[in-house]
C-alpha cells in the first residue's frame, strides 16, 4: 500500500488522475466552487480585489472603536444619497462607521453589505445597529491607512 504525504489540496494518489481535492478560490479563502462567480467588491481594471486578512481586520475595527459615526442610514433606506455621501467620506477618511436607525427597513448587515457592493468596500465590523466600512482612498492627498502585512 502506497504512503500518503502531502498537505491538504495535494492530489489524492489512490484518486484518478483527474480528480483532485478542492482548492481555495482567491476572492474568499472558502473551500469550493460555489463563489465561482461571486466577489466582494467589483474589480476595476486598475484595482486587483483582495480580501482582508484577520489581522488586518483586526487592525481596522481597533481603529473604528473610537470612532463616531459619519453616516446615518434612515426610513428611506441606502438612497443614491446615501451612497454617494459615503463614497466622499469613504475617500476622506478610509475607515468609517455608519448607524442604522430604528425606522429604517433593513439590518445593519444587510446595509452593510448594500453599501460595501455599491461603495466596492470591505465590511469590517457589524456590532447591533453600526457598522465599519474600509476602502483604500483614491486619493493622493489623504493620509492613508498602513495596513500590516502576513
Amino acid at each position: 500500500m502506497r504512503s500518503r504525504t502531502g498537505t491538504f489540496g495535494n492530489r489524492n494518489p489512490d484518486a484518478s488522475p483527474d480528480i483532485a481535492f478542492p482548492t481555495r478560490t482567491a476572492a474568499c479563502g472558502k473551500v469550493g466552487s460555489h463563489h465561482a462567480g461571486d466577489i466582494s467588491r467589483p474589480a476595476t481594471n486598475t484595482e486587483e480585489v483582495t480580501a482582508l486578512t484577520k489581522k488586518q481586520t483586526k487592525q481596522l475595527r481597533a481603529m473604528a472603536n473610537q470612532l463616531n459615526p459619519l453616516l446615518w442610514i434612515g426610513k428611506n433606506d441606502v438612497t443614491d444619497a446615501a451612497v454617494k455621501q459615503a463614497d466622499e467620506t469613504i475617500d476622506k477618511h478610509e475607515l468609517i462607521k455608519c448607524v442604522v436607525q430604528d425606522g429604517s427597513g433593513m439590518t445593519a448587515r444587510e446595509a452593510a453589505d448594500q453599501l460595501a457592493q455599491q461603495l466596492g468596500a470591505d465590511v469590517v465590523q457589524v456590532i447591533g445597529n453600526r457598522f465599519v466600512l474600509y476602502r483604500e482612498s483614491r486619493r493622493d492627498d489623504v493620509k492613508k491607512i498602513m495596513l500590516v502585512r502576513e
